[in-house]
């Protein structure tokens, strides 16, 4: 069982004197306070909500600030949650190009978050899709359709495979918004991006290039993060041996190396060229 952490969400209400009442939202750690598990969470977040915030009413000098609407979430809802708001400010953002179809909307962000979750999954989760909207957000505005880029990445790791992910993107698209995306070229642009993560070719799409970058962007971590990541992936393919894992690895991770250069934008390069080969010079030397 992968470890969650857990916090209690506390809404910090602060009445500024003739400026109405703003509020915030705050995270305490719970595992301090022994909240290791969903259990102990909730016994811990109970004490710590009784004993510290609900008897608490803090004077400050422009009025008061006191807690209310305590929450208890872990950290997966926290990922879920924020990648959830993005979808659904993505589509509000493409809708004016088309008509978005609400109900549709939440079908297909669930049936997205069910596969990401399945629990044969260690590596392609929502939590590689977060770290890839994480990496998104520093390259948005160097991308040609950063809406477009956005959606495909969703979808890039939604399948086993590059092409059943690109046809899901697709089929959504035309879901959620009642549009046949082949009409505007949209449903070639969306296919280009997500199939552009096979890592097979070089791109000559600037945004295939950026999709590229992003999702081997964890290839540049730090060794103990890359050990880390790596170890997840050989567990989502536990059913292989491996040898059979070593071998397709091996053939994978040199494929990379033999290319000129990993990343295919300057700002990757820049950011990851150098430690990502260091990786996967090590990674090779332990799989030999």
């Amino acid at each position: 069982m992968p470890h969650k952490n857990w916090f209690l969400s506390v809404a910090l209400a602060s009445e500024n004197l003739g400026n109405g009442v703003a509020t915030q939202r705050v995270l305490i750690p719970l595992e301090p306070y022994g909240g290791t598990s969903q259990g102990s969470a909730v016994m811990a977040a109970d004490i710590l909500w009784k004993e510290q915030y609900l008897p608490t009413i803090r004077r400050e000098a422009d009025g008061i600030l006191y807690p209310n609407s305590p929450q208890l979430i872990c950290e997966d809802s926290l990922v879920l949650s924020s990648l959830k708001q993005r979808f659904y400010h993505l589509l509000r953002i493409i809708a004016p190009r088309t008509t978005l179809i609400k109900v549709e909307a939440d079908d297909c962000f669930a049936w997205l978050a069910s596969q990401y979750e399945q629990p044969n999954r260690f590596y392609h989760t929502l939590d590689h899709l977060y770290s890839c909207f994480i990496e998104f957000d520093f390259v948005l505005h160097l991308a040609n359709d950063p809406e477009l880029l956005a959606y495909a990445l969703f979808f890039h790791d939604v399948a086993t495979s590059e092409e059943e992910s690109a046809a899901h993107a697709v089929s959504c698209f035309l879901r959620l918004f009642r549009t046949d995306p082949s009409i505007t070229g949209t449903g070639s642009h969306i296919t280009t991006l997500v199939l552009a993560t096979r890592h097979i070719e070089q791109q000559t799409s600037f945004d295939a290039k950026l999709i590229c970058d992003i999702d081997l962007a964890a290839l540049g971590a730090k060794p103990d993060v890359f050990d880390c990541l790596y170890g997840l992936i050989r567990k989502e393919y536990s059913h292989l041996s491996d040898k059979q894992f070593a071998t397709g690895r091996k053939q994978f991770l040199k494929g990379l190396l033999n290319k000129e250069q990993i990343f295919q934008t300057e700002y990757f390069r820049d950011k990851y060229e150098a430690q990502a080969r260091a990786n996967i010079h090590r990674c090779i030397s332990q799989l030999s």
